[in-house]
């Protein structure tokens, strides 16, 4: 895995961002990115691609959005703590800040396509967050060491909600699940909401989870 970038917005860099684009067949994400495609086959809309500085198919932590950004979809493809976008820059600091390593954390998205016109995403339907549930389960399975999963926002804890009370094809399977607001600048900066110390605190729980000591804290389904 090549050394990802530390500061925020790093596609910015056009040199960076084409040598990540060249890396998307590479074995720990080769499987999470098929099947990225196969969404986009299906729904015929954009799906942008899991980033190969992740920890992909080794992920012990995946981070579940709700859709993909603009800057996500037509800007790098790749869903990614990288983009040029609030929502990916506040949420690198917050990893940075919670000391969860990169190689350690996935992301995926509760509807994995791209939702909008290039100028501006909207809000998915309840009709494509039920869609956006089927793709979920694809995806666990194809990570064999998850141990948490931070769902930030209503359409992803819905998605992790859902699917934990009426998919028996977990096979048993345990996650400790942590709750958290959406890291958008909107959410981040409403007034008394503390969106901000609350996706932090979430984040710090998924890193003290990892711990051999760590106490899982969170709710395990």
């Amino acid at each position: 895995m090549a050394e990802s970038s530390a500061e925020p917005r790093a596609h910015r860099d056009a040199a960076f961002l084409a040598a990540k684009r060249a890396r998307l067949d590479e074995p720990h994400v080769a499987g999470l990115n098929a099947l990225a495609a196969q969404v986009e086959r299906s729904t015929r809309r954009p799906a942008p691609r899991v980033d190969p500085d992740s920890g992909g198919t080794a992920a012990r932590v995946l981070l579940l959005l709700e859709t993909p950004s603009v800057a996500g979809t037509y800007g790098s493809g790749l869903i990614s703590l990288d983009n040029d976008d609030a929502t990916a820059a506040n949420l690198l600091r917050a990893v940075q800040e919670a000391g969860l390593p990169r190689e350690e954390l996935v992301v995926w998205n509760a509807v994995p396509w791209f939702v909008g016109t290039r100028e501006r995403g909207i809000t998915p339907s309840a009709a494509e967050l039920r869609l956006g549930r089927t793709w979920l389960l694809p995806f666990l399975t194809l990570l064999p060491r998850l141990e948490v999963v931070v769902a930030l926002g209503r359409s992803a804890q819905a998605a992790v909600t859902h699917l934990s009370t009426a998919t028996p094809e977990l096979g048993g399977r345990r996650f400790t699940v942590l709750l958290a607001p959406h890291p958008s600048q909107r959410v981040y900066n409403r007034p008394g909401f503390e969106g901000r110390a609350r996706v932090h605190a979430a984040l710090a729980g998924a890193a003290a989870a990892l711990r051999p000591d760590g106490p899982g804290a969170g709710e395990a389904r």
